[in-house]
């Protein structure tokens, strides 16, 4: 589970790989997704900042 200041939380057997709650992004937490090869997320912020933890964050292309 992510909140708005990009806090995550985890439970169960999910991992914990970081969060951006200490440092919040400028805009609020909109969105998080998992990748499925390193069991890692994103999370991603209102102004479309990507945060990776544990998962690849790959340049954007032009």
């Amino acid at each position: 589970m992510v909140i708005n200041d990009g806090g995550i939380f985890s439970f169960g057997n999910a991992q914990f790989y970081g969060s951006t709650g200490g440092s919040p992004p400028s805009t609020p937490v909109v969105g998080m997704t998992v990748d499925d090869v390193t069991g890692g997320y994103w999370i991603v912020d209102q102004a479309g900042q990507v945060f990776g933890f544990n998962a690849p964050v790959l340049p954007l292309s032009t």
